[in-house]
């Protein structure tokens, strides 16, 4: 059994991304430095810019970078995600796959075409208040003889926004009649408060050009809080987390990491960041089956956030799975992770993993391992404990060695990870036929981490060589 992945593929892929983003970034840094020298100008004109007034021109220079910054995320992104979304098309069956809303590059140039002629309609009819002219189809005609400078500009900036606008309602009618009414209520769900506040931010854009008496400020707040919401909900829950669960995690007390993790998710079941600890904390106490249902309820959850978290979930799947002794669906779930992802490590490391708890292709180990650490700039001591256990299955021990013994064991903390660094010597010793110094090994392992997932497998290596 082995899997089908071609790792020169796979490198020719990550370098083929590696030097679109390089482009990407370059024109960004371009378009971004011509933004701050539009926006100094302005400045140095002291208010005075097409003889409008400063502020209008600095929304309308804000609202052109914001349409090249949705259209550069749009290009950096979505190449990849396509890739991840395949995959998870491929695992999940159709009642859990939710509608995914992307953004492609064309609706993205369509944007930034939007918000421009938009903002060049919000200045001219602002203009046109200033001066007491009634904004009649009478008066915009006449003017396209007497000021085209001012009604030639306002029709165009108006009418290609209200085009574009029309243009997009007869997608969303059309798209959405064919989405499923459950599709409809998640989208709805997911993207209300981004909605509602870019709604009020183009509200609030309207009241600054017109010269409104309305609070605008409050209207600016309002949106900037609505479409942060997501971010703010997740830093609050990092927080709670490493306040209350992470340092009980490094000390190996999972029973009381779990009480106050389930007490956080009474509050809010569906906060994902939790989820993913509920299934961490299952795994770590060796309830492997839950372990990987929990893992494949994240991946429902994550499967439209981002390439690394849909590869970290297949990943970790396959970790439960392989820990069942189910090492046929290990090995498949290991593949989708590296399709899904290929910049991520996990999914190589897991491969390898497989390769040797099966005790075979010792070969092939060494090389998902050692692809897994030309993708990590800097990897841990216990990646390269780990890289020595591989080099071990090749017969490499002198290196093996070697290395474990350049580890700074200072730097292993937490109780998982001294009880896995313990659980690699052992199985460095066992390869190399030590059997009393593997039996050590083992048992400290298991002294550390006595309800832990490594002290299990200590645990039950150690009965193989009591047998």
């Amino acid at each position: 059994m082995r899997d089908n992945l071609n790792l020169d593929d796979l490198r020719e892929y990550l370098e083929h991304e590696k030097q679109r983003k390089a482009r990407l970034k370059r024109t960004s840094r371009i378009v971004t430095g011509a933004v701050l020298g539009l926006v100094i100008l302005t400045f140095v004109l002291n208010s005075s810019f097409w003889l409008f007034d400063q502020l209008v021109v600095l929304l309308m220079i804000g609202i052109i970078f914001s349409s090249w910054s949705l259209y550069y995320w749009t290009q950096l992104i979505t190449i990849p995600f396509k890739r991840a979304r395949q995959v998870v098309e491929r695992v999940l069956v159709r009642d859990q796959i939710v509608y995914s809303l992307h953004m492609p590059a064309r609706a993205a140039v369509e944007a930034a075409i939007f918000s421009t002629f938009g903002a060049i309609g919000i200045i001219f009819l602002a203009g046109y208040r200033r001066e007491g002219i009634p904004v009649t189809p009478t008066n915009i005609v006449a003017d396209l003889s007497i000021a085209p400078d001012w009604a030639v500009p306002f029709l165009l900036g108006w009418g290609t926004t209200i085009s574009i606008a029309v243009v997009w309602l007869f997608r969303l009618w059309r798209g959405g009649a064919r989405l499923s009414r459950r599709d409809r209520r998640q989208l709805i769900s997911r993207y209300a408060s981004q909605s509602i506040g870019l709604a009020i931010m183009l509200a609030a854009a309207f009241v600054i050009a017109l010269g409104l008496p309305w609070p605008y400020y409050m209207l600016i707040a309002v949106s900037v809080l609505l479409q942060l919401s997501n971010r703010i909900s997740y830093y609050l829950q990092r927080f709670l987390l490493n306040r209350y669960v992470t340092p009980l995690i490094v000390m190996g007390r999972y029973a009381e990491a779990d009480r106050h993790l389930q007490y956080f998710l009474r509050l809010r079941p569906n906060a994902y960041h939790w989820q993913y600890f509920e299934a961490v904390l299952a795994f770590y106490t060796c309830d492997y089956a839950r372990a990987e249902q929990l893992w494949l309820r994240w991946l429902i959850r994550v499967q439209n956030l981002d390439t690394r978290s849909i590869g970290l979930a297949l990943a970790l799947l396959s970790f439960a799975m392989s820990r069942q002794k189910h090492y046929e669906d290990a090995l498949r779930y290991a593949e989708y992770a590296v399709d899904a992802d290929p910049a991520g490590a996990t999914g190589y490391q897991q491969l390898s993993n497989i390769y040797m708890n099966m005790e075979v292709e010792p070969e092939r180990a060494l090389e998902c391992y050692d692809f897994a650490r030309s993708l990590q700039p800097k990897s841990s001591p216990l990646d390269d404990s780990g890289y020595a256990v591989v080099l071990a299955h090749n017969g490499e021990f002198e290196t093996s060695e070697a290395i474990l013994r350049d580890i700074d064991v200072n730097l292993v903390t937490s109780v998982p990870d001294r009880a896995a660094f313990e659980h690699n010597k052992a199985v460095v010793a066992q390869l190399q036929g030590d059997l009393a110094k593997a039996h050590e090994h083992y048992e400290q392992a298991v002294q550390i981490d006595p309800n832990g997932n490594v002290g299990c497998m200590a645990r039950e290596l150690l009965q193989k060589l009591d047998e």
